[in-house]
């Protein structure tokens, strides 16, 4: 599991980068912190190894996600220097089963 670790949120110059979201405040970073559920996209590949046992490329992770945010399903929160890309997953659960339920309903006859 991440450790949980307090950082200031900073904008950093990226290639390719989402809107940039309402000014957050110090995020900690981590599973079931009291902000939600903050985690950089390194983490969420650590963490994501430890379940499946195989590495995930961070490169191809964060182009999931860019793509999971631009469907609304996860929130670009920022850049931390020296930690990288935080997301915000609060939510994921509800959108991801309320987009579920969506397209069940739209197959039912």
């Amino acid at each position: 599991m991440p450790s949980l670790i307090s950082v200031q949120a900073q904008s950093v110059p990226m290639t390719r980068q989402p809107p940039t979201p309402a000014t957050p405040t110090t995020p900690t970073i981590g599973p079931s912190t009291n902000s939600g559920l903050l985690m950089t996209t390194t983490q969420l590949a650590a963490h994501a190894e430890s379940l499946l046992g195989q590495r995930l490329s961070e490169t191809a992770l964060e182009e999931l996600l860019f793509s999971l945010e631009a469907a609304n399903y996860v929130e670009w929160v920022g850049v931390v220097p020296g930690k990288g890309t935080v997301w915000d997953f609060t939510q994921t659960p509800e959108r991801l089963a309320d987009a579920i339920v969506q397209t069940v309903i739209a197959r039912l006859p």
